[in-house]
């Protein structure tokens, strides 16, 4: 009677348990595919860098990476959107400049910069190139100077983002200058823009204009880097050019909601660092002139906030206006 009485405990005790609901309880992270979102035109370098880091993410994580293209408003349209989305790590922002340039240069933003956003991971640098149309007499940033002093305000530079547009102003306030700065919803659009003569020039990343330089399409006129560009070695710096306090150049990174157990962040830093190692994106960084970046979540931090604040400061002693 003893053991029967001590079963029926055991049993009603199981079927108690059984009635819990398992709130407290999360699956292994992932267990579902992610989605990263690029807050730009497809065919600029945050598209471009998204789509090959995607497949050999997805690889590591054993998950498929669903790239999105949510362009509009200097990047701030995508970045709302992962800002607004649930905190649990399938959804990423893969940008560049934007994440920690557009805060300083807007007056409103709809998310917030430092509580709703942090980096997963930084995951590389790649230099800036001075890209003209070659229909154009500019075969150096002497002779954009030159044209720009006699022609106030004639000359057009096209912005396909934060960066683009700080580099730009950058540009005006080094060589006392003014040009008009027409912006575009990313560096492909900027790209087409000079390419069609709708734009004289633009500051932007490499990648995507590599081809056009090689073809006769665009003219590279200036790389903002240490050194010269391997793929384009006819093209000198900006340095070796006499300007060698011009700061350019693109560093990546992918962001997820602030609020994310730190667990998931931990483990999606781990997966990008290794991305950024495998022989596939080895191959690519090399082909575009650009390195990766290898950092640990608390340095990503330290990075991200320390970015805000330079940039917020340039703006600042600059009198750059802010955008609404």
């Amino acid at each position: 009677m003893k053991t029967v009485a001590q079963t029926k405990r055991v049993l009603g005790v199981a079927l108690m348990l059984l009635m819990i609901p398992l709130t407290g309880v999360r699956a292994e992270f992932p267990e579902k595919p992610l989605r990263a979102i690029v807050p730009f035109e497809p065919g600029g370098a945050n598209d471009i860098m998204a789509r090959v880091t995607a497949p050999q993410l997805g690889k590591v994580l054993g998950q498929s990476v669903i790239v999105e293209n949510r362009p509009g408003a200097g990047g701030n349209i995508g970045a709302g959107a992962v800002a607004k989305a649930p905190p649990d790590g399938y959804t990423l922002l893969f940008t560049a400049g934007g994440a920690t340039q557009n805060p300083a240069l807007y007056r409103n933003l709809a998310y917030d910069p430092i509580n709703d956003f942090t980096p997963a991971a930084v995951l590389g640098y790649g230099p800036h190139i001075f890209v003209v149309n070659p229909k154009l007499d500019f075969k150096s940033i002497k002779d954009l100077v030159e044209y720009a002093r006699k022609n106030p305000g004639k000359l057009n530079a096209a912005a396909g983002g934060a960066t683009t547009r700080l580099e730009s102003e950058m540009f005006q306030l080094q060589n006392h200058v003014k040009v008009e700065i027409i912006p575009y919803s990313g560096t492909g659009r900027a790209s087409t823009a000079v390419l069609s003569g709708e734009a004289d020039f633009v500051i932007m990343d490499t990648s995507p204009v590599i081809s056009l330089i090689k073809a006769g399409k665009l003219r590279g006129i200036a790389i903002i880097g240490d050194e010269r560009h391997p793929a384009l070695p006819d093209v000198p710096t900006a340095r070796e050019q006499g300007h060698a306090d011009f700061l350019g150049g693109i560093t990546f990174g992918a962001y997820a909601n602030a609020r994310t157990p730190r667990d998931i962040l931990v483990k999606l830093n781990t997966a990008l660092n290794k991305t950024m190692l495998t022989p596939e994106m080895k191959e690519w960084f090399d082909k575009v002139g650009a390195k990766p970046v290898n950092m640990s979540l608390e340095d990503a931090r330290s990075w991200y906030l320390k970015e805000i604040a330079t940039w917020k400061d340039i703006v600042a002693k600059a009198k750059i206006p802010l955008l609404d």
